[in-house]
């Protein structure tokens, strides 16, 4: 009794501890694209693979028609690859491409496609699967069984061609013990706040009712009738996923609609060498068309920014950069006031 006593107020200690509101995270190497090659496929072939990917990505739509705008208006693939190399990834050969940031911000703007920043979501997938035969278990990270890793390869796929992060928990044997041993008690979502920070929690339960029969509830809601279950699930997942991520994607897309003016005041740059990191930070910063300095002094940089988006958008984006730390904003007066961290 006392053992699971203390295991409650263990979790409930760690829920009110670590628990607390995500907001997002910086997708760092947005501009730069993995691809497998396939066999027989030229390296033309790949680069061109891997523009659209870039284009996907960037506009946060998997259509096809702002690929044909950006050709249609004269431009060619090659002339977004700063540098490209070839190599091999988990046994297979990859081309890994390095898109030109500044360029595709100036031809998105120039056709008026939205594109999203650096500021990406974070989901989290919580799946039960309960077969009939052996214990229930959450899909984790680190599960080695082939539906697990089927799921787990093609999540890494999606995240890296929709440019969001997809995670799946890391339960380990006392966490699995927890949740199923004390399941009226716990609610495993709140399990899983107090243990990760995400955006989005995808929550889905699988039951097999049936020889061939299964029933889907949480996020996917119907009855699966199969005999490839690892393989029809995968569809309608991520079929889902898709839908989910596009909807949120376009909410945070940034137009080109307005032009804003923002006024920043960044302290804590030292030296030379800090200043113009700190002009190089926010000049990669999707969506800032020109920087004015205004003044330098006791270590403070006063400036103002061009931003094509709101200014909670831009606020989000400093939030999530490792090198600034957001000290104070005002959003009447359009000021930000920014620490370095160097």
């Amino acid at each position: 009794m006392n053992y699971f006593n203390n295991n409650i107020n263990y979790i409930f200690l760690l829920i009110i501890i670590f628990s607390n509101y995500s907001f997002g995270k910086e997708f760092d190497k947005i501009f730069e694209i993995n691809h497998e090659i396939k066999s027989g496929e030229s390296i033309d072939k790949s680069l061109n693979q891997s523009f659209d990917k870039m284009i996907y990505r960037l506009s946060g739509s998997t259509k096809p028609s702002n690929i044909w705008k950006i050709i249609n208006a004269g431009n060619s693939r090659k002339d977004f690859i700063v540098k490209y190399t070839v190599k091999d990834y988990r046994g297979k050969p990859h081309v890994s491409s390095e898109f030109n940031q500044a360029l595709l911000e100036q031809t998105f703007r120039k056709l008026n496609i939205p594109i999203i920043g650096k500021s990406r979501p974070v989901y989290m997938v919580l799946l039960e699967i309960d077969n009939g035969l052996s214990n229930p278990y959450f899909v984790s990270d680190i599960s080695t069984n082939e539906m697990d890793e089927h799921l787990q390869n093609k999540i890494a796929k999606f995240s890296s061609s929709r440019g969001v992060y997809i995670d799946l928990p890391t339960f380990d044997l006392r966490d699995a013990e927890n949740l199923f041993s004390y399941n009226y008690l716990i609610d495993p979502n709140k399990y899983l706040e107090s243990k990760y920070d995400y955006d989005h929690l995808i929550n889905i339960k699988a039951t097999k009712v049936g020889i061939n029969e299964w029933n889907l509830s949480g996020d996917l809601e119907e009855t699966l009738i199969t005999e490839n279950f690892n393989k029809d699930f995968s569809i309608k997942f991520f079929d889902m996923l898709d839908s989910k991520v596009s909807y949120f994607l376009k909410l945070i897309s940034i137009s080109y609609e307005t032009n804003n003016i923002y006024n920043i005041k960044i302290e804590g740059i030292n030296n030379a060498n800090e200043y113009e990191r700190v002009k190089e930070l926010l000049n990669k910063i999707i969506g800032i068309n020109g920087i004015k300095v205004n003044k330098f002094s006791s270590k403070t940089l006063y400036c103002q920014v061009n931003f094509y988006g709101q200014f909670q958008t831009l606020m989000k984006v400093i939030e999530e950069n490792t090198f600034l730390n957001l000290i104070e904003t005002n959003d009447t007066s359009n000021n930000i006031h920014i620490k370095y961290k160097s």
